[in-house]
């Protein structure tokens, strides 16, 4: 299960290649050596995107990339303003992609961007930011066709630190969540174990929080309903809950399911939403609220799909408080919410407004799930928004991604409290 792993920064190219090709769950976190035997004859170099226009505008819309296809994985606030940015890039459509970092300053501003993982099949999920560095979790194919979890530290400018593979022999781990338990305990990771397009399995690590060596690990071969893993959260000082969501697009019924197991690696519960509802109920991302929990998605039902949120806490078990959703004249998904301050939530997602045509969807719900406002941002192609939150000036910051040209690029977009581009 040998393969090459490359970064490339904008300001030069390293090639690096793991030291364990085996990819034992159990081994540690360890330093990378550079090597340039292979390629001493040849010059690399990465392709420059469109840059970020400099400006600093209190309303705006911009865009990163352009010359590859770019999707969202997540995105974590400075407390300066500004954003790291995590993404997947694909050059041209190709079979291979990248880790993509990037930072911006609060006003959209691209201040540096880093690949890790080129001319690999790298596709990135999540990341953690620490007070010295970032982690960031996804998964690569090898060399033999295995897809296995890797995580990737680096600096808080992107620069290599270490990176860890993950990987049980014969099965492709992918598209992992990870979350740093209190108190230090270490990393839990949760992923899907795939085979082609269907889901046979999730399973879930514990890293040591020093050495990231594999404490345990847990499957879940008997859950009715194996799920894409959207989010974690340690509801408890001994509790671990993962949400998973069916989010095929061929599955007539789908649902979503709450999954809590302890520190120890135990299975405790399993709570299923919209299990034989004859209806596809879907969730991407999990956020706080309050001490409490939303869940952001959407259900179908009979060719119709409307936004869904879902509340939730953990008292001693997972108690479903409300579930809130509205029919439109158009179909739209929510993909993230959060709380807002002055009571409800602000939503994004996507509304359709044509034959594979979206826009991004921005609206504020009341906590009963009323819509009090709502408003839309798009052009040709399908426009996303993928997260939202509040600046400090109490503006909306929506990151998401736009059809720019022939390729999709990240779009970041910052309105007023009412989703207005001037006050």
């Amino acid at each position: 299960m040998s393969h090459k792993i490359t970064t490339c920064h904008s300001t030069g190219m390293s090639l690096k290649r793991p030291t364990n090709t085996t990819y034992k769950p159990d081994h540690t976190m360890r330093n990378i050596c550079l090597s340039f035997l292979m390629v001493a004859a040849i010059f690399t170099s990465c392709t420059i995107d469109e840059p970020s226009i400099d400006n600093t505008d209190e309303f705006f819309q911009k865009f990163v990339g352009g010359a590859s296809r770019e999707e969202l994985s997540t995105v974590h606030a400075l407390s300066d303003g500004g954003q790291i940015v995590l993404a997947t890039k694909n050059p041209n459509n190709t079979l291979t992609s990248s880790y993509f970092l990037f930072r911006t300053d609060a006003y959209g501003n691209t201040d540096w961007f880093r690949e890790i993982g080129t001319n690999h099949a790298a596709v990135a999920s999540d990341m953690i930011v620490q007070d010295q560095s970032i982690i960031i979790a996804g998964h690569m194919t090898t060399s033999n066709g295995d897809q296995d979890l890797v995580l990737w530290k680096t600096d808080l400018e992107g620069n290599d630190i270490d990176s860890l593979s993950l990987g049980i022999a014969g099965a492709n781990e992918v598209l992992p969540k990870i979350m740093r338990l209190e108190e230090g305990v270490g990393y839990v990771v949760a992923a899907q174990i795939s085979n082609g397009n269907d889901i046979t399995d999730n399973i879930v690590y514990l890293l040591d929080a020093n050495d990231y060596s594999t404490i345990w690990k847990t499957s879940y071969g008997l859950l009715s309903t194996n799920a894409n893993v959207v989010g974690l959260a340690q509801v408890a000082t001994d509790r671990i809950l993962w949400v998973g969501s069916q989010n095929s697009s061929t599955e007539t019924e789908t649902s979503v399911s709450l999954n809590v197991l302890n520190t120890s690696g135990l299975k405790v519960s399993t709570t299923q939403i919209g299990l034989n509802n004859n209806k596809q109920d879907k969730a991407y991302t999990l956020s706080s609220d309050f001490g409490s929990y939303l869940i952001s998605g959407s259900t179908t039902a009979n060719g119709e799909t409307s936004g869904m949120l879902v509340q939730f806490s953990y008292r001693n078990g997972v108690q479903i408080n409300n579930l809130l959703t509205n029919e439109r004249s158009s179909s739209y998904e929510l993909f993230h919410a959060i709380s807002s301050p002055t009571g409800g939530y602000y939503v994004t997602g996507y509304q359709s407004t044509g034959p594979e045509n979206k826009d991004i969807y921005l609206s504020k719900w009341s906590r009963e799930g009323a819509i009090d406002w709502e408003t839309s941002f798009g052009g040709n192609g399908d426009d996303i928004g993928h997260v939202i939150s509040i600046t400090a000036q109490d503006h909306l910051l929506v990151h998401g991604t736009a059809n720019v040209v022939t390729n999709q690029s990240i779009t970041i977009l910052q309105t007023t409290d009412k989703g207005k581009m001037f006050e």
